[in-house]
């Protein structure tokens, strides 16, 4: 199936596009691509939807659609255009042609039959020349062609795509899992896509950073058009010669990859005939167009993302650094003084996947490659390399982390429980060892040895929050036989507030069926006593406790609440007052509710309390439309 077929049956989304102007770069929809007078190309990516938006343009009064092969092949262009006063072309990139600018030519010449109607063109932006077709078209036109470019899909964009094919909550769950692993670049080709929902239908999407991203890459690579597959060069090649490509970029601070002559290149710029002399990059020319590449305007190409091109562009590296005297010398252009330049640190990450370098790539930045390589392949050694890495980093930089999780799947090998063991449990371990350790642990087969000390570890009220957080996470998940009612019991006993709150997020996980109504009030009262200013904290509660649960904590509330005196003497009666309020919006939407019940469990409270005001007014609006419940709750308050 052609681009242009394909992109019929997909939903619709509406774009939006950019082009130069004297104001500088200016954005518009695509309706208002309508109000343009002037001639128009719009360019874009393999993939990006060109010919689903033409098709929409055409479907205006006053347009007519063709293909570029369309036009130039008909004998009468005149039964094309009808009436129309704009003629709509796509695909100009279809056409077979022995020199660049030719399919220009031809088409121009079919639109002087139609004498010079106003046009909007379509082109894959790695097959249009800019300078060569603009001046063609100037000879013929007397207004000045608008060059647009299709912008990608945001983030919305690609919710409501995916939606379409797999489902809201299956479109959320996909763009997550690009988002956590830095991919979402990957998400704004609707063909890519796409590629990506079936994927996500017929299989699950992989959990592995590098696994993603061979996965990614072959979606990328491979020509989707029909007419364009016989040119398909063979998968090693595309990919040797992206990655001489993009290692050029990256090595050399620069933005893009130009078509331009010498003399019009700006700083910053590579000549495409200068990176095609590299190493495999004699098939750069051909394999612009494949969705490997972005577009930044007519004659400027980068990779379509950063880190597919410190990904190809690594494995170019290593495949040239081929002898030990070779490797030393790529390692010493990437660390200067023992460390790595930030703008390489992801390029010298994914050297690890070359057994040759791998350690030295670890000793040298071990959290550059957590971040922006992947662990999950590590064989023993490079994985006792990288502890021993890590635990010298932080010694010299305690502060060597930040708070974001990272995927640590390749540390989980049975010899490797001591020593994991023992920076668990020291308390000379710093916090961020400590915390990817931990990370290391969740979800691998060595959490079942490790479960008495992340017990201990998890209960112990002095320990970080945070390390105590996944060791309780990590307990859930093995679900051994711990009586979770009585360990949150036990923290709540504590009373210290992050013991607390760590019972709190915690029940989300182990499981509202677990935890009657009782406990998670007392949990409530407890946690507003102690006068957090941490928020967020009950917002899991609020949405998610089940409607099943709802009017006994309702209930144990209301008790709790007497019990601790009036409002104005009760501590925390700010926090306790919204909770209440946001369970009770929730339980009057169930219907069937008791006004002797709401009654009671919003008696102990005053509505003026606390910040809450949207929960309040769903149980203003609720009275107000429902006379006889606001009577019988009336007749509770005044008589």
């Amino acid at each position: 199936m052609s681009e242009r077929e394909n992109m019929e049956v997909l939903p619709s989304v509406m774009r939006t596009l950019w082009y130069e102007s004297s104001d500088g770069r200016t954005h518009i929809s695509q309706a208002d691509v309508l109000a343009k007078e002037e001639p128009v190309v719009i360019l874009g990516e393999a993939g990006m939807g060109k010919s689903h938006l033409l098709k929409w343009l055409a479907d205006h009064p006053g347009y007519a659609f063709c293909t570029a092969r369309q036009l130039i092949n008909r004998r009468d262009p005149q039964t094309i255009l009808g009436t129309a006063q704009t003629i709509v072309i796509d695909a100009l990139d279809e056409v077979s042609s022995q020199r660049d600018g030719d399919a220009v030519d031809l088409v121009l010449r079919r639109l002087g039959e139609l004498e010079y109607p106003r046009f909007i063109l379509s082109c894959r932006v790695a097959d249009w020349w800019g300078a060569t077709s603009l001046e063609a078209i100037q000879e013929q036109y007397p207004k000045t062609t608008l060059e647009m470019h299709l912008n990608a899909f945001d983030k919305d964009d690609s919710e409501r795509f995916l939606s379409a094919s797999v489902g809201l909550e299956a479109a959320q769950s996909i763009i997550e899992h690009f988002n956590f692993r830095h991919l979402e670049g990957l998400l704004g080709n609707p063909q890519t896509l796409e590629l990506i929902a079936r994927i996500a239908s017929s299989k699950k999407l992989p959990e592995t950073t590098g696994e993603l991203f061979k996965q990614a890459i072959e979606i990328l690579r491979i020509e989707h058009r029909n007419s364009n597959a016989q040119n398909q060069l063979p998968r090693d090649a595309s990919l040797n010669g992206a990655g001489a490509a993009f290692a050029c970029l990256i090595l050399t601070g620069s933005e893009a990859i130009v078509r331009l002559s010498e003399a019009s290149a700006s700083e910053g710029e590579l000549q495409l005939a200068d990176v095609s002399l590299l190493p495999g990059g004699d098939v750069l020319k051909e394999i612009l167009g494949t969705r490997l590449f972005k577009a930044e305007g007519a004659d400027r190409f980068s990779y379509l993302h950063r880190r597919v091109g410190e990904y190809l562009g690594a494995q170019w590296l290593a495949k040239q650094a081929n002898t030990h005297t070779k490797r030393r010398r790529l390692l010493s252009l990437l660390q200067v003084n023992g460390l790595v330049p930030s703008s390489l640190r992801g390029i010298h990450a994914w050297l690890a996947l070359d057994p040759a370098l791998a350690k030295d790539v670890i000793a040298a930045d071990p959290m550059g490659l957590i971040e922006y390589g992947d662990v999950s392949g590590l064989t023993v050694d490079q994985a006792k390399c990288l502890i021993k890495s890590l635990e010298k980093l932080a010694m010299e930089n305690p502060r060597f982390r930040d708070w974001r999780h990272y995927a640590m799947h390749g540390l989980g090998f049975p010899v490797l429980i001591e020593e994991i063991r023992r920076l668990i449990v020291s308390p000379e371990t710093p916090f961020g060892l400590r915390l990817l350790m931990l990370e290391a642990v969740q979800d691998s087969n060595i959490a079942a040895a490790l479960k008495d000390d992340l017990k201990k570890l998890f209960l112990d009220p002095v320990a970080d929050f945070a390390c105590r957080k996944v060791a309780g996470e990590i307990l859930v998940d093995l679900e051994c036989a711990l009586s979770w009612p009585g360990i949150l019991s036990l923290l709540r006993s504590f009373e210290d507030e992050l013991s607390v709150r760590l019972a709190i997020e915690l029940i989300d996980d182990i499981g509202y069926e677990w935890i009657d109504g009782c406990l998670i009030a007392e949990l409530v009262v407890t946690f507003a006593k102690s006068g957090s200013c941490t928020v967020g904290v009950l917002m899991s509660l609020e949405k998610n406790l089940p409607e099943s649960s709802l009017e006994s904590v309702l209930e144990n509330l209301a008790v709790l609440a007497v019990s601790m005196g009036k409002y104005y003497e009760r501590p925390g009666n700010d926090v306790l007052t919204d909770f209440v309020y946001h369970l009770v919006a929730r339980r009057i939407v169930f219907g069937n509710t008791d006004p002797k019940l709401l009654w009671r469990w919003i008696e102990p409270f005053r509505s003026g309390a606390g910040y809450g005001y949207e929960s309040r007014q769903k149980l203003n609006e609720f009275l107000l439309v429902n006379d006889c419940f606001r009577q019988a709750v009336q007749r509770l308050v005044i008589l």
